[in-house]
């Protein structure tokens, strides 16, 4: 049977999804699935469940600030990538695609960069801007007190490497009608894409009149797929 898996190139991977893309390909994976998300921030705050179960008010406002920074320096577009293989244990499927996301953000994100969002309540990180010689700068963008979190870009998401996770998290992007045939990104649109790295293309898939990309219920058959793998655990 065919166990997937997924990553999501988040709106701040872009500039760089040429190069992701070619990683992934490369990886070996025998099926691969592109799918527009045209609501980045409502996909992935609910594929962040367990965080905001576990970690609360905390991670919630944090969460906010990273999304809030994303969204106005960026965009609110994502690309859903599902990766197939029948050949290969489910394990090793989650394995691989964690340590593939691993890869592509040891290589590509930017330590020495951020998004600093001002949380305005005592929770989380004061930023005081100086010089290098240690004297007071003039406050520019950062104007108003507060407390400030600095959030990393760090490009790409995909599931805990674990069964359970894997599925519980296919299941939410198939209710939420990520994974559909109507969804799937075309080629001629996936090159222009990777092409310039820009998101700007998959406007067009707003259109009323923009017809998916025409399968064998391609979605149906992942669909499938999780609920036969949810029965064997």
């Amino acid at each position: 049977m065919n166990h997937y898996s997924y990553f999501i190139i988040k709106p701040d991977g872009f500039r760089y999804i040429d190069k992701i893309l070619k990683i992934i390909e490369e990886k070996g994976f025998e099926s691969i699935y592109f799918f527009s998300i045209n609501d980045f921030e409502e996909i992935i705050k609910k594929l962040y469940y367990k965080h905001y179960e576990e970690k609360g008010e905390k991670f919630e406002k944090g969460f906010k600030s990273y999304l809030y920074g994303v969204k106005e320096i960026y965009n609110n577009l994502g690309i859903l990538i599902v990766v197939g293989d029948q050949k290969m244990d489910y394990q090793e499927l989650c394995d691989k695609v964690f340590e593939t996301k691993l890869s592509v953000r040891e290589k590509f994100t930017n330590e020495n960069i951020g998004i600093a969002t001002n949380l305005e309540e005592e929770d989380g990180n004061c930023i005081q801007i100086t010089s290098k010689s240690g004297a007071s700068e003039k406050m520019r963008c950062l104007r108003k007190d507060g407390y400030h979190r600095i959030n990393d870009l760090n490009l790409i998401h995909c599931p805990d490497p674990n069964i359970p996770t894997t599925l519980t998290e296919l299941d939410i992007l198939l209710r939420n009608g990520v994974i559909s045939d109507e969804n799937l990104i075309k080629p001629d649109m996936l090159n222009n894409i990777a092409r310039y790295r820009c998101s700007t293309y998959m406007e067009d898939m707003k259109r009323e009149d923009y017809m998916g990309i025409q399968t064998p219920n391609i979605s149906g058959f992942i669909s499938n797929c999780v609920n036969e793998s949810e029965k064997e655990l």
